[in-house]
């Protein structure tokens, strides 16, 4: 009997060891690390009126247009078969997001003038100031993912 206790209790603790580990799966539990996207991830932005801080969501990329609801609804989902939707406040935020994504990932910043009509917004969809963008593509440049910015940062238009 105290065998089988021993055995079961050590095939337990195996079982504990091979799962993820805590510290990797963040707060909102997000799987970690993200799953590759066969067509990259596609990551818009917006701020509420107001407000000084940008929201940030990132989604995986389709063939399709989004619409304005799909990129601003609050409801975040990340599976491991592939379909991610998180959305961020601000800048810090966001990189804890990006660095989640696996290397190599390509990610294409999008503009509100690439969605498709519909749904109630958020505010008003767009890029932060040019020295935003620029810090968020030398960190993308830091932990190899590529990133590219489909329009001008709305203080520039």
């Amino acid at each position: 009997m105290r065998v089988r206790t021993l055995l079961f209790c050590l095939a337990l603790l195996i079982l504990a060891g091979c799962g993820p580990r805590v510290e990797d799966q963040p707060a909102g539990g997000w799987i970690s690390p993200l799953p590759h996207g066969a067509k990259g991830y596609e990551l818009y932005s917006w701020r509420l009126a107001g407000q000084r801080q940008w929201t940030y969501v990132l989604v995986t990329g389709t063939n399709r247009l989004k619409t304005m609801e799909e990129v601003t609804s609050l409801e975040d989902v990340a599976t491991e078969t592939g379909w991610v939707r998180i959305t961020v406040q601000g800048l810090e935020e966001l990189k804890a997001l990006l660095r989640r994504l696996p290397q190599g990932e390509s990610v294409t910043w999008i503009d509100a003038t690439d969605l498709v009509e519909g749904g109630s917004g958020a505010g008003q969809l767009g890029l932060p100031d040019a020295e935003a963008i620029r810090e968020v593509q030398d960190y993308c440049q830091r932990i190899g993912v590529e990133l590219s910015v489909a329009a001008r940062p709305l203080s520039n238009r």
